[in-house]
């Protein structure tokens, strides 16, 4: 694969490591953010854009929020929405592929998160920067809990603090909120597998309270 990856640096604690890996890879490359809107309305496509992006795109199933609207036009139209399912066919006909990828706060949302990795490996050209929500490492590696149809009880013992309602979680399952529930409580050890059997490679990882964030390539074609 492609050299573009730097050595990887360690974020300094309580840093958000996601902005800083979109100030090291947009600049010059064109730029997709998959699930851009739900509670930050564009807001990492608009900093790869200032931080020097081409051609950004933010994709998402809902529609673009009135804040992203507002921003957007103040801006001069930077980043082009399109709305779409990115679990639907011909999402790579839909958006193209673009040379980064980011994709914050769904992979948990996604009743089969294999498949939706599968489709960012469609439209990524060279580096995905992938961030989730996680559960602790179990007693076996590589482990990830169902949440929808738990009883009380066991959502209660999963439940673990954080911003906001999760739907699945901490309320009952919701079947027609679809990807509004948290369908998934993965660790680690999860992720970086899905990773690889959609055909990633993972170069670099940060691990913080309830975060993980990978920066990956597609893996080279062996053989």
């Amino acid at each position: 694969m492609s050299r573009l990856l730097t050595r990887p640096r360690e974020a300094s604690s309580g840093e958000d490591e996601r902005w800083a890996l979109i100030d090291r890879f947009a600049p010059g490359r064109s730029f997709t953010d998959v699930g851009c809107m739900w509670g930050v309305h564009g807001a990492y496509a608009f900093h790869a854009h200032a931080r020097g992006a081409v051609a950004v795109v933010g994709f998402d199933r809902a529609p673009a929020t009135p804040e992203f609207l507002a921003r957007n036009a103040e801006l001069g139209d930077p980043v082009r929405f399109v709305r779409g399912d990115v679990n639907a066919a011909g999402v790579e006909a839909l958006l193209g592929r673009a040379d980064v990828v980011f994709c914050s706060g769904v992979l948990y949302h996604m009743p089969n998160p294999v498949h939706t990795l599968g489709q960012l490996h469609r439209v990524c050209k060279q580096v995905l920067i992938l961030t989730s929500a996680i559960i602790p490492e179990r007693a076996e590696p590589q482990a990830a809990i169902f949440f929808p149809y738990l009883d009380a009880e066991a959502r209660r013992r999963l439940a673990f603090r954080g911003k906001g309602l999760r739907r699945g979680l901490d309320t009952e399952f919701a079947p027609e909120k679809e990807y509004g529930n948290w369908f998934w409580g993965l660790t680690p050890s999860c992720i970086r597998a899905m990773l690889r059997t959609a055909g990633f490679e993972v170069l670099e990882a940060y691990e913080r309270e309830g975060r993980f964030t990978a920066v990956c390539g597609p893996a080279e074609a062996k053989g």
